[in-house]
């Protein structure tokens, strides 16, 4: 689920944008992938689209509403099957090792996330899985607007993961 907060400034009279969230945790390295949570469940938007969306918003293509506009991406999977999905498009086969909660706070760390966020991230993840996953988090009408966000603000529909790791698999093949 990405959040994309627009805002008028008196000051300047431009638009201010601001992306957050994001999905994901895959490494560049698939051969053999820790994860944390590997059934953690997201809705996987891809990066273009949220690109998409934020240039016919910011070009005032689409009267927004609302002073914040939800997006998800178009189907749900865990992470163990975007992994799947990653090495199908590299043609590699991947080994996933599970890892705890303190395991995955040390490589985020080691990653440069200050230690309070890495604990954060482990924790939402930890509540996704218990809900089911995130749009278990984010329930009912705001999770399906954002789903079809996409589509209504570009007239094209949201990219699904398939494609993106078929887009980007030079990103993950080394």
């Amino acid at each position: 689920m990405v959040f994309i907060y627009k805002g008028n400034s008196s000051a300047t009279a431009k638009s201010k944008l601001l992306v957050t969230g994001g999905s994901g945790g895959l490494t560049s390295s698939l051969a053999r992938q820790k994860l944390y949570a590997g059934g953690f469940s997201a809705d996987w938007i891809a990066p273009s689209d949220i690109g998409r969306v934020a240039a016919a918003v910011l070009a005032g293509h689409m009267a927004v509403e609302t002073s914040v506009l939800d997006l998800a991406g178009p189907e749900d999977m865990s992470l163990r099957e975007a992994v799947g999905v990653i090495a199908k498009a590299v043609g590699k086969e991947v080994r996933i090792v599970d890892i705890d909660a303190e395991e995955c706070i040390k490589m985020f760390v080691e990653m440069g996330q200050p230690r309070v966020i890495a604990a954060h991230i482990v924790e939402f993840l930890g509540k996704g899985l218990e809900s089911g996953g995130v749009q278990n988090l984010f329930k009912g009408a705001v999770y399906d607007e954002a789903v079809g966000n996409v589509e209504r603000y570009t007239g094209r529909p949201a990219t699904r993961f398939a494609q993106w790791a078929e887009d980007n698999k030079g990103e993950f093949s080394s």
